[in-house]
């Protein structure tokens, strides 16, 4: 659903956090802009040493003893003969860290494996906070890709003959809309799918799985960062997806669908002008009994025949589908969302403000107090079904983790990070470097 991409970010700003500050420590230090390592080098050695620095080992001879004359020249009260340094520089230091390590991994208590970190594929690296231009504080958000088949197009439309072909060779591979979604148990009320007609979306192939998924190129790169199980990446090359056709939205309006969970056999996929293309995958799945956005825009389309027309969406495709409940809320009943709808007197998806207020109050509540209504697990609370349905519709393939940025982030290379799968070691760049000081009482 189109508004539960945006859920994370309306909580987190709900909760009023005034802990960080507006400016990025960058723009705080510099005034704004893109400001390069070497800049930053140049105010503080000659710039003919610069070089050098491109030797991670170089940065720790040259500024743990300036820091200890600065510490000397405030008069600091240090026993230095106690000072070491604490990389593996320090041989006695790494051994006695290893000998850690070593014993709890013995005894079970840490594993190696992979974690998902925004990374920068120019840089080739992950990409902490002291290493963006933009996005200082952000962290990875974990959505699941729910796989809505494409089925044969039934109402032959001329626009669909590259689906058609993609079918044609595809053969048995299946071929995917993912939409990216927060809300992976409300999956038993799908009516349709939704994609915005003049997006650019792909099919890509998912070696792993030996799946086809359509989905926005953007979405498509953070795909190929990530891993499926295991150590097991998506495709057979990091950072490398196969593009094998290209798709505008309305080249995907009006494609039939099966999804898993619903109520439908089948369903369709219709137009939403609101989609960003900078948020998900592009693809939005539609749930009206439990989104008040995907209530408005479906009953848009089944209201203004002219508005169905201009998209060439025929009646079959949008008028069989009610609302399904699956939700009961004391208080909003089993469709919170028509609730909400009709108590603020939402009109249109242009009633945006409305929109808003309904959406962060339906899945507040939706979540705290909602009981399932539909399913194996009807009688649970929301908060306590909502990870087994996940875990369940992963298991038989029906969906699959994916993540991305919270929101954009821009390296000082001025490129747009993904949120990629990598061993739990820092590379060079990071290494920890410290002096270990004891104060003299």
């Amino acid at each position: 659903m189109e508004a539960d991409l945006e859920a994370a970010a309306a909580a987190k700003k709900a909760t009023g956090d005034k802990s960080r500050g507006g400016k990025t420590k960058l723009v705080q230090k510099t005034g704004g802009g893109i400001v390069r390592q070497w800049n930053i080098l140049k105010k503080m050695v000659n710039e003919d040493e610069i070089p050098l620095f491109q030797d991670a080992l170089y940065w720790l001879s040259y500024f743990p003893p300036i820091g200890v004359d600065h510490l000397k020249n405030f008069a600091a009260g240090v026993d230095w003969r106690r000072a070491f340094i604490t990389t593996f520089v320090n041989p006695y230091y790494d051994a006695f860290i290893r000998w850690q390590f070593e014993v709890l991994r013995e005894k079970g208590k840490v594993l190696f494996g992979k974690r998902n970190n925004v990374y920068s594929l120019v840089d080739g690296q992950v990409c902490a906070d002291h290493d963006r231009s933009e996005g200082e504080g952000v962290g990875p958000q974990e959505y699941v890709l729910i796989k809505l088949k494409v089925l044969v197009p039934d109402h032959g439309q001329s626009r669909h003959a590259k689906m058609e072909a993609l079918l044609k060779t595809a053969g048995d591979i299946p071929v995917y809309l993912v939409p990216a979604t927060l809300r992976p148990e409300t999956m038993y009320g799908q009516t349709n799918c939704f994609v915005i007609p003049e997006g650019e979306y792909g099919a890509y192939k998912v070696d792993a799985l030996n799946e086809i998924f359509v989905m926005s190129a953007r979405s498509a790169r953070n795909l190929s960062c990530q891993v499926i199980e295991g150590n097991n990446y998506f495709t057979k090359e990091f950072g490398k997806i196969d593009q094998l056709e290209s798709f505008t939205g309305d080249e995907l309006l009006g494609i039939p669908l099966r999804a898993p969970l619903a109520k439908y056999e089948k369903v369709y996929t219709l137009p939403l002008l609101t989609i960003s293309m900078n948020k998900g995958t592009g693809v939005v799945t539609s749930v009206p009994s439990d989104a008040p956005d995907d209530y408005v825009s479906l009953k848009a389309l089944q209201n203004k025949p002219d508005f169905r027309a201009k998209f060439g969406i025929t009646d079959d495709m949008v008028l069989p589908y009610e609302i399904v409940p699956i939700i009961s809320i004391d208080g909003y009943g089993e469709a919170a969302a028509v609730y909400m709808c009709e108590k603020l007197k939402i009109q249109s998806p242009n009633d945006k403000a409305k929109l808003t207020q309904a959406k962060d109050e339906t899945y507040l509540k939706g979540f705290t107090i909602g009981i399932m209504t539909t399913g194996p697990h009807s009688g649970k609370k929301v908060s306590e079904a909502k990870p087994i349905i996940k875990q369940e519709m992963i298991d038989a393939g029906q969906a699959c983790l994916y993540f991305e940025p919270e929101s954009r982030v821009v390296s000082r290379t001025n490129d747009e990070c993904v949120v990629a799968a990598t061993d739990q070691v820092s590379s060079p760049r990071h290494m920890i470097v410290s002096i270990t000081l004891t104060l003299i009482q």
